[in-house]
């Protein structure tokens, strides 16, 4: 489980995280709603290291990220994958050689473990027999599903999503929620999104977290969203300008 305890951050004066308390639970889906500029990129950057808090504390089964030296930090890294925004493909090298990256750079592997393992991930993710291929030769969702294979190389326990869905037309974007929620299952990971895709939102998530002004304002199931009477909580869901959440711009 990762406990995020009264965790702050400012650029330049101005407050991002206000005192962010969230835990994100074993083996759950956790997706972090809350509008463009709202902070949620920021506090994934904190979770995987990109950025330092102001103060409070990261809890990973118990142990605080912060103070860690950089060796400690980068072995906790290990556990850990992330599917960035874009996929962040390395575009001079083809499928095969992006899936065995991590493989060759972070787990030391050689020779004949690679190839049969890069091609059960990328069937794994409903890829298969394209190794050859270069990512400017694939879709955004082709991209994102190669992305997937990529992280998944490293055996991850814990899984971060940036916007996993952004981009990506609604039959495609339906296609990714339900390969997310697949590859949850069948790995047994905990994960953690962060998106404000509604239309995927409650295909994937088991627990969900709104945040605003630079803390966690709402949190609880889907159901509990659904029937929440918050104004906050039924703003975002309605799609509605006006009310009490301020749109960042």
């Amino acid at each position: 489980m990762i406990e995020i305890k009264n965790l702050f951050k400012s650029f330049e004066d101005r407050p991002v995280l206000n005192g962010v308390n969230l835990k994100i639970e074993k083996g759950l889906i956790t997706v972090v709603l809350g509008v463009s500029g709202g902070g949620k990129s920021v506090l994934l950057k904190h979770l995987i290291g990109l950025l330092r808090p102001d103060q409070g504390e990261i809890l990973v089964d118990g142990i605080d990220l912060i103070p860690l030296t950089e060796v400690e930090f980068n072995a906790m890294l290990r556990r850990f994958a992330v599917l960035f925004q874009g996929g962040a493909l390395f575009d001079s090298m083809t499928l095969f050689e992006n899936v065995a990256f991590p493989m060759r750079e972070r787990l030391g592997l050689k020779g004949f473990e690679i190839p049969k393992r890069v091609e059960s991930l990328l069937r794994q993710v409903g890829l298969p027999n394209i190794g050859w291929k270069m990512p400017d030769q694939l879709s955004g969702g082709m991209r994102k599903r190669v992305a997937l294979a990529r992280a998944l190389a490293l055996t991850p326990e814990y899984i971060f999503y940036d916007e996993p869905t952004t981009g990506l037309d609604p039959i495609t974007s339906d296609a990714i929620a339900n390969l997310i929620v697949k590859t949850h299952r069948e790995n047994r990971l905990t994960s953690f999104i962060i998106s404000h895709n509604i239309n995927e939102i409650f295909k994937m998530a088991d627990r969900l977290a709104l945040l605003h002004n630079g803390v966690v304002a709402a949190y609880g199931t889907v159901s509990e969203f659904q029937q929440s009477k918050d104004p906050l909580v039924r703003q975002f869901l309605e799609g509605r300008s006006e009310g009490p959440i301020q749109i960042m711009e």
